[in-house]
């Protein structure tokens, strides 16, 4: 059955007029403003904390796949770059060797000229 306004007024009404003002007000201070299929029930709470803590779970267990790809990325990343610069490094020093191998021949013609 709907609680209506209209029915809820006319219950308060007859609780007045049966028992007093001081009680009707307690009775419908206690009595839901929509009715009881609007209440929760202990186990609609203990439900819900059951939901809430399979999808906190699921959700850690999610953040931690994606923590530990970003890991692994960042992992193959600093090899590339470790690579990629031990590369240039290695030419470099190819470089510097001839270069200063070129100046140290240079050097030793015109000093014994």
């Amino acid at each position: 059955m709907e609680i209506t306004e209209s029915r809820r007024l006319e219950m308060e009404q007859q609780f007045q007029r049966k028992f007093g003002m001081d009680v009707s007000d307690t009775i419908m201070g206690h009595l839901p403003p929509n009715g009881w299929h609007n209440i929760a029930t202990t186990a609609d709470i203990h439900g819900l904390h059951t939901e809430i803590e399979l999808f906190r779970a699921a959700t850690k267990t999610e953040f931690n796949l994606i923590r530990s790809d970003i890991k692994k990325d960042l992992e193959l990343l600093e090899y590339k770059i470790v690579t990629a610069l031990h590369q240039e490094l290695a030419k470099q020093n190819k470089w510097m060797t001839g270069i200063l191998a070129t100046l140290c021949v240079s050097l030793m013609v015109l000093v014994l000229r």
